[in-house]
């Protein structure tokens, strides 16, 4: 199998695993600026104009997200996988214990944060990278805009086809690195 073979099939493998624990949502509850600070156990839907913070507290499920906003802050914790489509995502000094799928929307990882998991972006998804820990691999597929530094990847940086701005320095990578030049 080649690079794209192996990267399309990563990518499939966490949306099918995002979308298949979806089955329950956060029904009743107002999105439009949804703020979690405590324990909440269920699984997330996040649509166009909807606003989510969770802040110090723990959202054991998985996020379905298609526009809208999630901000992850202050040492919050996503038990769970993150699948983006057409939205922004900010997870600053916070633990996502699962992966993190991007399809044409932007995810910012920075300060401190860390990924238990793997990360995968395709279709013009967008994302920025600093200072972070990611425990597995990540795969970038015709990106506009890729920046990834000061983290350390225990895994694979897989960069194919960008079609943009792409800078990766200064990072402490223990697999392969491949993509930007």
């Amino acid at each position: 199998m080649n690079a794209k073979t192996l990267l399309g099939i990563s990518f499939a493998t966490i949306f099918v695993l995002s979308m298949l624990s979806s089955s329950v949502f956060a029904q009743g509850k107002d999105k439009t600026n949804l703020i979690i600070d405590s324990d909440y156990s269920d699984n997330l839907e996040i649509r166009h104009g909807d606003r989510v913070i969770i802040t110090g507290g723990t959202l054991h499920g998985n996020v379905d997200f298609d526009g809208g906003v999630l901000i992850v802050k202050k040492g919050a914790t996503v038990d769970g996988n993150i699948g983006i489509k057409n939205g922004v995502v900010s997870i600053s000094d916070s633990t996502i214990d699962g992966n993190i799928g991007v399809d044409s929307g932007t995810v910012i990882v920075k300060n401190g944060a860390t990924v238990d998991g793997n990360i995968g972006i395709k279709n013009g998804g967008r994302v920025i990278l600093d200072e972070t820990i990611i425990d597995g691999n990540i795969g970038v597929q015709e990106s506009p805009f890729v920046i990834i530094t000061g983290s350390y990847i225990n895994g694979n940086i897989e960069i194919i086809d960008p079609t943009g701005f792409c800078f990766e320095f200064g990072n402490n990578v223990q697999g392969n690195k491949s993509g930007c030049s």
